[in-house]
């Protein structure tokens, strides 16, 4: 189940896949900012390091890196230097970057709020984007339903959670 799924996105092929899937993404919506939530620190490094490769500015972040790096990888997201953050459990609460137009949801959960929670990052309104791309590479909305706008802002459904995988680290 989960732990399959985890160990088949956490292989250099599923980092390649991801990483053409951006470069599409790339060409749809330009240089506004993308999101990818991935399965484990390494994962997150390595589709960074992929997504590079194909020209397009991205870096990784994890809870356990330099706090002062973390902070610069998000202000040069903020600036544009950088096109895509690959991150491992850090960006689903308290961070909020309205410029974000691409979320990529690499990892599965089965927790309903850490989905949205997700997702969510990329709900807020930017004179730059019209709309908001999901990208779903793991069923997430199969298992979670399709996402209301009651869901994003608090109702008692969304607070359903799930195996409380949003605790632990990636």
């Amino acid at each position: 189940g989960e732990a399959r799924k985890r160990a088949a996105l956490d292989g250099r092929e599923a980092d390649t896949i991801l990483a053409l899937g951006l470069r599409a993404v790339q060409r749809a919506i330009g240089e506004l900012e993308k999101i990818v939530f991935t399965v484990s620190v390494n994962q997150a490094q390595r589709t960074a390091e992929q997504i590079n490769l194909l020209g397009i500015k991205a870096e990784a972040i994890w809870g356990d890196m330099p706090n002062e790096d973390r902070v610069a990888a998000i202000s040069r997201l903020r600036s544009g230097e950088t096109s895509v953050i690959c991150n491992a459990m850090i960006l689903t609460e308290g961070f909020d970057e309205p410029s974000v137009a691409c979320i990529v949801v690499a990892r599965p959960t089965k927790s309903k709020l850490l989905y949205l929670q997700m997702v969510g990052r990329g709900t807020r309104l930017h004179p730059a984007k019209d709309d908001l791309l999901i990208l779903d590479l793991v069923g997430a909305g199969d298992r979670h339903g399709a996402i209301q706008a009651s869901d994003l802002v608090g109702s008692p459904d969304a607070t359903d959670q799930g195996d409380r995988d949003h605790a632990a680290p990636g």
